[in-house]
């Protein structure tokens, strides 16, 4: 998928518009540095989420306001533990809440906790879901 021509059309979308949510793309990872990220977490990104930083290492919107995806190496890991059954990496943040990718083996998902919270809330199934959101403004 082209993610950045994705995220262009989104920018388009009438709630985008309203909100000024433009969006800002940075220069790609490379294999070896993903490579890298992933051995230094002892963990895969999967795959869809990977295609992303092979084409942008991160992205924000509404000139810097909301990160809706951190750069790479700003990407922490939470591992599984005795309250989460899969580790989570978190992958972006907005004024209000931090966003978690979901390593769920069968279906990694988008869930977001309040900035000073701890309860988590289900928020995209997947990348496409999960950037159609942020610039429909529900982040």
């Amino acid at each position: 998928m082209n993610w950045k021509r994705e995220i262009i059309k989104l920018t388009e979308m009438d709630d985008a518009r309203a909100s000024k949510t433009d969006s800002t793309f940075f220069p790609p990872v490379s294999e070896e540095q993903l490579s890298d990220w992933e051995k230094k977490n002892g963990l895969r990104m999967p795959s869809d989420w990977a295609a992303f930083y092979l084409q942008s290492n991160g992205l924000e919107a509404r000139k810097g306001e909301l990160a809706p995806l951190l750069p790479l190496e700003e990407c922490s890991v939470l591992p599984r533990g005795c309250s989460l059954e899969n580790p989570w990496i978190e992958i972006g943040k907005s004024p209000t809440h931090r966003y978690f990718l979901n390593l769920d083996r069968d279906s990694p998902t988008v869930w977001r906790v309040e900035e000073f919270g701890s309860e988590k809330e289900f928020f995209a199934a997947n990348p496409a879901n999960y950037l159609k959101a942020v610039f429909q403004g529900k982040s």
